[in-house]
């Protein structure tokens, strides 16, 4: 039989056991949390850092594809709007607006082929001479949002700044005004 000193230290044995392997249980809880609190704090920055990579990414598409929208649009109007026949009708060489014209070629036409919404006849001012939405005549009221932007657009083409590409030289037309024209022109 046991001694009663013998199972003390048998049974202080157990307890200090018990008590490193609660240490030791409690050391492995501690260091599992914080692992898995440094990978989720490094998934939600890695994550983050993706988005933030990907939205400059796609600010970049959009701005180039509006560049190259804008491109097209201009070409477009371009081969419509340095016709004579538009000039003429649009009020140009001394001419009165030609509304049945403009309505059909620039209002019908352009509306068709560059699908814009609202389309805008100006002076070289920025006076509203004739608007269409959807390919229809529309008044003066859809103008009024981009008034400012256009006249800021005719002020730069006024000062022979380029506004879709390089100025290489101008050409008189009959009215005495210049017109610019690229190295394409």
């Amino acid at each position: 039989m046991a001694s009663p000193s013998r199972l003390a230290a048998l049974f202080r044995g157990w307890i200090s056991a018990e008590t490193g392997m609660r240490r030791m249980m409690f050391v492995t809880i501690v260091a599992l949390l914080a692992f898995s609190a440094a990978l989720v704090g490094g998934l939600l920055h890695a994550t983050h850092a993706a988005d933030e990579a990907t939205q400059a990414n796609e600010r970049t598409l959009l701005s180039n594809h509006l560049q190259v929208s804008i491109r097209a649009l201009a070409d477009a109007e371009r081969v419509q709007l340095t016709w004579d026949d538009a000039i003429r009708a649009a009020g140009g060489q001394g001419k009165p607006l030609d509304v049945k014209w403009t309505d059909m070629f620039f209002g019908q036409f352009l509306t068709s082929m560059v699908h814009a919404d609202d389309l805008f006849l100006v002076s070289s001012e920025g006076q509203f001479l004739r608007g269409w939405h959807a390919g229809k005549p529309s008044s003066e009221t859809r103008y009024a949002p981009v008034v400012s932007g256009v006249r800021r657009t005719l002020a730069e083409i006024a000062n022979n700044r380029s506004v879709n590409g390089r100025i290489a030289r101008f050409m008189r037309l009959e009215d005495g005004t210049q017109w610019p024209l690229d190295d394409q022109g």
